[in-house]
């Protein structure tokens, strides 16, 4: 559950796989292919209109990326954007990016004089501060006139203080009383100036704690009630909006709040923090552990090291390879880790003369710990079961493509621009909705979802070997080479075609081929951080069939250009 709130994909344990891809599959895939030129694709903006007719039935169109930091999908994206845009119908850009700095964004564009760079370094982060969005910025603004602008929004929910304030200088705006009553609540929940602290980002940030449970219903309630006044009142619907935002972001933080006292911690804002933090020491420990009884403790029994070995194979994938056992394999697990513990204890002294005391000492520590992380594993699931916890982000994010939607009436369409993990129509790898799934649920044919991958090549993305600690985060250019066998990426790459489209929705009902897009298979899934040691862990095991219903694929990819100013500032080496 939370591991997937914090985006941390990873493969699940795989089932026995046949590495052979059937001849009639590689046929299929030619026949069906709608190759395209990627140099084409570089220098042509309107290259990829052949592919409009794949995608030309949806009113929203999820553009996904198999990376945040691949320069061929953000140019794919930007191409099919722009042939999408050739049609006579109202369209809106909606990114996967936080509200108000897309807002800021737009403005930008609309402001004669103002460069596209100053519109990218209006973006939260790295990812999208790069040269191909800054090309696509530069297309959005050359539009020009009312009747064919492309609307630039944010749909994300992580910036609090942006959009309260956005929402409250409306409201000030259109009914001061209100305004100032605003402020007083806010003042009071951040207990200081709130006109100060909405104006200033790390004065907000600092007295933002999360920690005061009451208060923040009230302004949940407030925001509601915000957004209803600024409709009221005739306020521009992007205010509305951005009261809709704020009331999202404290409903997610709330949610997290509720979970504080069964985690042990104290403010919302540590559970990210920490429970990745203890997702990793549980990997260290079982690691250490491992090594530790297979040096000095021959006769250990196989039960532990089965135990032992599974979470070290697991990795980050630790959690649900927890959850999927059955609650009698998970109560063996914890009896193998006690009885790890006890055997520790009843053997410190002879392992303190062959292993040293500090060795011991850290290796019964270890067991200890792994018996505090597979407890609270388990109230983790029995939590999410109890209460049927839904992951509020992406709710929030599939209910603010429709709010869009409907703002911008029946002609109109939207282009959802995301990860591959937010725009597939499948839902979530622990089996809660993405945005994808619930926009696919409620639309129907409306929707259509588009999935980006690659063969081998670059990219760019955090490196998940910075300390946690190191702020900003350094981003950098990774490479990989051949997928592996068996996976989807292999089968793609095995047609000898640089870039191409398939449409899945032309797969035969049944058969061979039908059988071997619909079985489970490995797919990258990489957002914007990577560690080059544990590749395996950024493939996930799925069926294509079940993401998307177009996936674009490229033999050979290269990283994304970041601008001048977001390498200066995340410290990203130059190529």
């Amino acid at each position: 559950m939370l591991t997937t709130w914090i985006l941390t994909l990873s493969l699940a344990l795989a089932a026995p796989r046949n590495d052979e891809v059937p001849p009639e599959v590689l046929e299929w895939i030619r026949a069906h292919a709608h190759a395209f030129d990627p140099e084409l694709v570089e220098r042509d903006g309107d290259a990829l209109q052949n592919l409009l007719p794949l995608i030309d039935d949806g009113r929203v169109i999820a553009l996904g990326e198999g990376t945040h930091g691949t320069h061929e999908f953000f140019l794919a994206k930007d191409r099919l954007v722009r042939a999408l845009a050739g049609e006579a119908r109202p369209l809106a850009l909606l990114w996967e990016s936080d509200f108000v700095p897309l807002l800021n964004a737009e403005r930008v564009l609309r402001t004669d004089g103002e460069p596209v760079a100053a519109a990218l370094d209006s973006l939260r982060g790295a990812i999208w501060n790069t040269e191909e969005v800054g090309e696509l910025f530069a297309w959005i603004r050359a539009r020009g006139s009312a009747d064919r602008e492309v609307r630039l929004l944010g749909v994300d929910i992580f910036d609090l203080r942006g959009a309260l304030l956005v929402a409250w200088t409306a409201l000030d705006e259109a009914d001061p009383d209100a305004g100032r009553a605003l402020l007083e609540l806010l003042s009071d929940i951040l207990r200081g100036d709130a006109r100060e602290l909405l104006a200033d980002a790390p004065g907000f940030d600092a007295a933002f704690d999360g920690s005061n449970l009451a208060a923040m219903r009230r302004l949940a309630e407030a925001c509601a009630l915000l957004g209803d006044r600024i409709d009221e009142c005739g306020g521009a619907w992007e205010a509305q909006m951005a009261a809709r935002v704020a009331e999202q972001r404290v409903r997610h933080l709330l949610q997290f709040m509720t979970l504080l006292p069964d985690l042990g911690l104290e403010r919302a804002g540590d559970v990210f923090e920490e429970y990745s933090a203890f997702q990793d020491r549980a990997g260290s420990d079982a690691a250490a552990l491992l090594a530790f009884l297979r040096e000095h403790d021959e006769t250990c029994p196989d039960s532990i090291e089965v135990v032992l070995g599974g979470l070290v194979d697991a990795r980050r994938a630790r959690q649900e390879y927890v959850a999927s056992l059955t609650p009698g394999e998970r109560q063996a697990w914890r009896r193998a880790l006690l009885a790890c513990e006890a055997r520790l204890d009843v053997r410190a002294r002879r392992l303190e003369v062959s292993a040293g005391v500090d060795a011991t000492r850290s290796a019964r520590a270890s067991a200890a710990g792994l018996v505090r992380w597979i407890d609270a594993v388990h109230d983790l699931l029995r939590i999410q079961s109890e209460r049927e916890i839904v992951n509020l982000r992406e709710l929030a994010l599939a209910d603010n493509v429709e709010r869009v939607l409907a703002q911008l009436g029946p002609e109109a369409r939207v282009v959802y621009w995301a990860h591959n993990f937010h725009a597939n129509r499948a839902r979530g790898p622990e089996g809660g909705p993405t945005s994808g799934s619930l926009l696919a649920e409620r639309l129907g044919a409306d929707f259509v979802s588009v999935g980006t991958l690659f063969g081998r090549g670059s990219f760019l993305a955090r490196d998940l070997t910075t300390t946690p600690q190191a702020k900003p985060f350094r981003y950098r250019e990774f490479v990989v080479l051949d997928p592996p066998p068996g996976s989807l990426e292999d089968a793609l790459l095995r047609i000898d075609e640089p870039a191409f489209a398939l449409d899945l929705r032309e797969l035969p009902a049944d058969g061979p081929v039908a059988d071997w897009f619909r079985t489970p298979r490995a797919m990258r899934w990489i957002g914007n951080q990577y560690d080059a040691h544990r590749a395996a862990d950024f493939f996930f095991r799925t069926a294509v069939t079940e993401q998307f219903d177009v996936v674009v694929f490229f033999a050979e990819t290269t990283r994304a250009l970041s601008t001048p100013s977001a390498s200066e500032r995340y410290s990203i080496e130059p190529l």
